[in-house]
């Protein structure tokens, strides 16, 4: 028999540190085996236990047995002994050897098909002194190449699963650990296996599961006398697996009990593949100790927790594994008898803003589990203001509270005798969430309050939100609510706040964080004496939205002042920002002394709110004569109504006897509320009396019951109309093609059948693209010709597209406040034709965004990359050719897009002017027309100046002309990746200079040249927007200007060369002209006193941008003069204007400038005689025609020709637009030596 010596090279790879072949022990040849029968293994490795995982070497135990697959037979072979190189014999081995036939071995000893397993459950022992196990991972090995070298078969075997290593401390359970489980931490975030039986490829490592042959758990029990007090060391094979949320770990001990860790939390993949080609790793985590879990069990355990809390000490002791605080039983406090909140502080409200003042608010996560607290006696006596008290007094900082239960043994009573926020469950929410608790404890205020300070009470005192927002959701009260005045006597925000849910909810002020209160309902009624009382929020202030909420209690009040309470069932007040959606009252409103009452609302307060789905079913009783209805108290807002049902009944109280008009189908909308003409959405369109869809009796005869319906310019309001049709089925039909008729969920309705119910039936239209109104004629017949029912359709005509100018002002808020967060359209204010609206990305099209108006400003949330902000003007035709000019100031928040490309819609293809286009310094291949800074409000603003100026080749007839600012690129303003649904992520169009954009159409002229200038200034250049006018009045003249500009509030040139929007748009280069404007008494002063440092901004600002553009002509502005003694102390004309043209001169001979003299100009016309006004309303900035002599200035300056026959007014009065202008003349041409300008 030929003699073979085959040496077993057992090398295990893992992903990790294992990239090479472990170092072999040299093979042993003429070892005495010369003589077996058959073949005989010899496996040689380095040092290291077989089946125990080092730096991916294995070495071999006496006894081990593999088996080896040759030729279709399977031979098991066993290790004669332990070491780094043993023999593997076989009494029943290979007896020829032949290179060209496979072999495969197998640990640990297998079948002949070759199967391999983790097992699902074992017994593990662990060595007494090194306290481990072996991880007994089975291996497969194919013959080396070249293995038949001096007889020699050289073997290299893998791992083919991953192995887990763990250090295991179970030595303060008080009984013996028997058994650890290791499973998914969330199956839902788990992908493959944990147990496996089945076959492997031995080449490529890929596994072929045998039926039922995988499992996601595995079990490990301890030896019977394995010591488990000391830490451990555990180590077993794994299958293949990847799990977003690890593994969780359970160790069973003998009196029954479970104690879980969860490792890998932020995800683990068990195995590494590339090219079909599988790896294992070795996987090691720190020791876990098991320890019996953390949390509260008895009263002692929660005034501990509670001192803890206040003091700022650790809460582990109370803390399960996840670092909550749980409720582990029911507690019982009948014995405490004086309670100190959790989370004991005082906060500061003021200006809308809110700030914790003193003590220590919950900032951690507290669950009760669903236990009930008992016999709580909670009397609030705190003689400091502004302490919030309650079971919790202040949760703050992203902390929640959850899952609890008050139950009737349980009260609150609020004797403070200084302004507090109260609440059985906390006083103070900021930040923060409250969810799934239920309160059945009495509650009741019978302080001394102060006159004129602010106290809440409710389950909730006061809820707050700053940055992120603060959430009540699933919050049922049943217990009672009781107040007495306490001497206040005040109905707005100072007064006294009782509230079924929450007492008073605001936000900041300048930002859209929302305080929610989703689900909650209050069953308590209320029985008061103060100026507001509602079953869920006294006060729905600042962005406070209300969903899905329902109010069961009876709202009974007896305020002290006549006709002074302000009370509502669902609020009694809604302020800027402030929604209610899909909410219902049920509970009757009783005022005894005349208060205004309405079933949801009492006071409509702010254009920008929304009611929608909201119900009234309950009884409005006052003896007041106005301010009262079903619906709402008073509203003289253009506030949106949609699908709101105004049911119940509306009366007089007259002691109680309750004389009721006897609201029903018929005259509902005559009761709703007192309303005035800006409440556009106040009609019977909006607010029904049945609901959608049921069953309102239909006349008798066919018919509609609207004969017209008049639509705006946009399309933006559909009407609905209700048709009767008893006997009939029935066909609709419009003699224009641009009308839409549909269903109430916009589907398209040409026919119907017949109904003993009202059926609701919506007319609309798309934008109108003409200049004239435009009417056509709806017609319902009967399907047998017998009846038929019209609607005239008047649509109104849409004004010019172009220029469309919106104004963001108080005034203006009117016209697009309600239309914007409602239906997401943004009118010009100007009367033009256009509209902005905002559009999803494809990718993010499911997702709604969230509108709002902040400070007057249009905003939208959760924009991201993708998405975009649209402007359309409808046309009747756009020649081919056009040059449009787009102008606005963009700004957004930390969390929104950064990058936006500027594009307009040219023959069906999205364009962009690509010379003008920017490369993001992350990512070459994002390019950008603007970039935003992340902070939109506040003293560290920067908003964006977008101007740009682009040319349609393509005609646009009977249609829409379309540009977009579209996000580009997946990064933030704060250098993060976009989320969807990330706070503080406001993108908006900022009113600076009161005006947020304008587009004009320059016609289809080619210019005679184009210059590239930067403009650099502070309010001064942009109040009324000078630099748009600018650009106009170039163009009208046959000059394309291509204006790059940042302006800021109050800052001089020395600050431009810190600011980075200034710096990034001077790096730019290639300026031919630069305009920079001082702060205005900084030239003045230079005339009064050489400052050096006021000159050396100028020079050092002026050299930055010669040094990126070399042949730029640099031109400082002399601004105008106005009297305020806190600019310089010049308070008069004359002074003020002989110093800044004095000192404007020498600034700008010293640092080489031009000079462009504005002021004189300024000076001229207010000493003219002409009557025009150049300043705004403070009697300091440019008002729109001082703007648009500052553009004449400028103008002038940079081309030194007079006006042309057609000049541009920019929308001004044609005969003062002339008068400005000739002043320019007068001032700049001939006088350019005065100036420095040389051309």
């Amino acid at each position: 028999m030929k003699q073979i010596f085959a040496w077993l090279f057992a090398a295990i790879f893992f992903a990790a540190g294992c990239a090479q072949s472990p170092d072999l022990a040299e093979p042993v040849r003429g070892g005495g085996y010369e003589n077996a029968d058959g073949l005989v293994i010899v496996a040689a490795c380095p040092p290291a236990t077989r089946t125990d995982i080092e730096e991916g070497k294995s070495t071999w135990e006496a006894g081990d047995r593999i088996t080896v697959v040759y030729d279709g037979a399977a031979y098991e072979y066993t290790a004669a002994e332990a070491g780094p190189t043993t023999a593997f014999t076989s009494e029943a081995g290979i007896a020829d050897y032949d290179a060209s036939k496979p072999l495969t071995a197998y640990y640990p000893a297998t079948t002949v098909e070759g199967v391999v397993a983790v097992e699902a459950e074992r017994t593990i022992a662990l060595d007494a002194e090194s306290q481990s196990n072996p991880a007994r991972a089975p291996l497969v090995g194919l013959p080396t190449s070249g293995n038949l070298a001096e007889g020699a078969l050289e073997v290299t075997f893998r791992n083919i699963f991953s192995v887990i290593e763990l250090r295991i401390d179970a030595g303060e359970l008080a009984s013996a650990a028997q058994s650890l489980t290791v499973e998914p931490a969330d199956e839902a975030a788990f992908e493959g296996f944990l147990s496996f039986e089945g076959t492997v490829d031995p080449e490529t490592l890929a596994l072929t599961p045998a039926e039922n042959g995988t499992g996601n758990s595995l079990i490990f029990n301890f030896a019977e006398g394995v010591d488990l007090t000391k830490p451990q060391t555990i180590k077993f094979p794994v299958g293949r697996f990847r799990s977003e949320a690890g593994l969780r770990l359970t160790l069973g001990t003998a009196d029954g009990k479970s104690y879980s860790k969860n490792i890998y939390k932020t995800g683990i993949t068990s195995y590494a593949e590339q090219g079909g080609v599988f790896r294992a790793k070795h996987m090691a985590k720190a020791l876990y100790a098991f320890a019996p879990q953390g949390g509260i069990s008895t009263a002692d355990d929660l005034i501990e927790f509670a001192a803890a809390v206040n003091a700022g000490e650790t809460l582990a002791p109370w803390q399960d594994d996840k670092g909550v605080v749980v409720l582990l039983d029911d507690i019982d406090l009948a014995e405490v008898t004086e309670w100190t909140p959790i989370g004991a502080a005082t906060s500061k409200l003021a200006n809308n803003a809110l700030s914790i003042t003193s003590g220590r608010p919950f900032t951690g996560y507290f669950d009760g589990q669903g236990h009930t607290i008992r016999n709580l006696k909670m009397v609030c006596k705190a003689a400091q203001a502004t302490s919030a008290w309650g079971f919790f007094g202040a949760v703050a900082d992203g902390a929640v509270v959850e899952n609890l239960i008050f139950d009737a043994s349980c009260s609150l009573e609020d004797k403070a005798t200084a302004g507090t926020d109260c609440g059985v469950v906390a006083g103070l929410v900021y930040e923060a969430t409250v969810r799934n608790v239920v309160n059945k404890a009495s509650i009741a205020f019978d302080g001394a309050a102060p006159d004129n300070i602010r106290m809440t009470i409710g389950m909730v005192g006061l809820a707050f939100a700053d940055k992120n927002g603060a959430r009540l959701e699933k919050l049922v009260n049943h217990g009672a609510l009781t107040a007495t005045s306490g001497g206040n006597t005040k109905n707005g925000a100072t007064g006294i706040h009782v509230g079924g849910i929450v007492g008073f909810s605001s936000n900041k002020s300048n930002t859209t964080a929302v305080v929610t209160i989703a689900e909650c309902t209050n069953y308590g009624d209320l029985d008061t004496q103060v100026a507001r009382a509602s079953g869920i929020v006294a006060a729905a202030n600042r962005y406070t939205e209300i969903e899905n909420c329902v109010n069961e209690g009876d709202n009974v009040n007896a305020f002290a002042t006549v006709n002074s309470a302000r009370i509502g069932n669902i609020t009694c007040i809604t302020a800027a920002g402030s929604k209610i959606t899909n909410t219902v009252n049920r509970g009757n409103v009783i005022c005894k002394t005349s208060g205004a009452a309405g079933g949801v609302v009492c006071l409509v307060n702010d254009d920008g709110n929304a009611f929608v789905g909201c119900e009234n079913y309950g009884l409005v009783i006052t003896d007041r004569a106005s301010y009262k209805g079903t619906l709402f108290g008073q509203c003289n807002k253009a506030a949106r109504f949609s699908d709101c049902i105004a049911q119940g009944d509306l009366g007089a109280y007259e002691d109680g006897s309750y004389a009721l008009v006897g609201v029903n189908y018929t005259n509902y909308m005559s009761y709703i509320g007192d309303h005035n003409a800006s409440a556009v959405h106040v009609n019977s369109q909006n607010i029904l009396y049945y609901p959608n869809g049921s069953q309102v009796p239909a006349e008798p005869e066919f018919g509609v019951n609207l004969s017209s319906v008049e639509l705006n310019a946009q399309g933006s309001n559909a009407a609905v109309v209700q048709l009767s049709s008893v006997d009939y089925d029935w066909t609709v039909s419009a003699d224009g093609d641009w009308v839409h008729v549909t269903d109430l969920s916009d589907a398209p309705v040409v026919s119907g059948v017949r109904d003993s119910g009202v059926q609701y039936i919506k007319i609309g239209a798309g934008a109108n693209t003409k200049t004239a109104p435009r009417s056509a004629v709806v017609t319902f017949a009967s399907t047998d010709g017998a009846k038929s029912a019209t609607v005239k359709v008047d649509q109104q005509a849409r004004g010019e597209a172009f220029p469309s100018k919106w104004v963001f002002q108080a005034s203006t808020l009117p016209l697009y406040g309600s239309s914007w967060t409602d239906d997401n359209v943004i009118p010009a204010t100007s009367g033009a034709a256009g509209f902005i609206s905002v559009v999803r990305g494809d990718a993010n099209a499911s997702a709604a965004f969230k509108r709002s108006v902040v400070t007057n400003r249009p905003a939208v949330s959760t924009m991201v990359e993708g998405d975009y902000w649209l402007y359309t003007f409808p046309v009747e035709n756009l020649a081919a050719g056009s040059v449009v000019d787009f102008n606005a100031t963009m700004a957004g928040e930390a969390n929104s897009p950064k990058y936006f490309i500027v594009e307009y819609l040219d023959g069906g293809v999205w364009k962009s002017v690509e010379a003008d286009l920017l490369t993001a310094p992350e990512n070459p291949a994002v390019r950008y027309t603007y970039k935003c800074s992340g902070t939109a409000t506040g003293s560290s603003y920067q908003h964006a100046t977008v101007m740009q100026t682009m040319r349609f080749e393509n005609a646009v007839t009977d249609g829409e002309v379309k540009i977009r600012c579209r996000a580009v690129g997946p990064y933030t303003c704060a250098g993060g990746t976009q989320n969807i649904t990330a706070t503080n992520a406001a993108s908006s169009i900022p009113p600076y200079g009161f005006t947020g954009s304008y587009v004009q159409n320059f016609g289809t002229a080619t210019p005679r040249d184009t210059k590239k200038v930067l403009c650099l200034g502070n309010s001064f250049s942009y109040y009324s927007n000078p630099a748009w006018m600018l650009k106009e009045i170039a163009w009208r003249e046959g000059h394309a200007l291509n204006i790059k500009a940042h302006f800021k509030g109050s800052q001089t040139l020395t600050q431009h060369l810190s600011l980075g929007f200034s710096t990034d748009v001077i790096e730019q280069g290639g300026y031919d002209f630069a305009f920079l404007q001082d702060q205005s008494q900084n030239p003045a002063n230079y005339g009064r006193d050489a400052t050096a440092s006021i000159l050396t901004g100028l020079t050092t600002l002026a050299d930055k941008v010669r040094a990126a553009s070399p042949s730029c002509k640099v031109i400082l502005e002399e601004t105008w003069t106005f009297s305020s003694a806190s600019y310089g102390g010049f308070t008069d004309f004359p002074t003020f204007e002989t110093y800044n043209d004095a000192g404007a001169k020498a600034m700008a001979k010293a640092a080489g400038t031009w000079v462009s003299p504005i002021g004189p100009a300024f000076r001229q016309v207010r000493e003219g005689g002409s009557g025009i006004n150049l300043y705004y309303s403070d009697s300091k900035h440019q008002s729109e025609y001082g703007a648009y002599l500052k553009a004449c200035v400028n103008y002038l300056v940079l081309f030194g020709e007079r006006f042309g026959a057609d000049p541009a007014d920019c929308g001004l009065n044609p005969d003062k637009a002339a008068y400005l202008r000739s002043v320019a003349e007068q001032i700049v041409l001939g006088n350019e030596g005065d100036y420095f300008i040389e051309r």
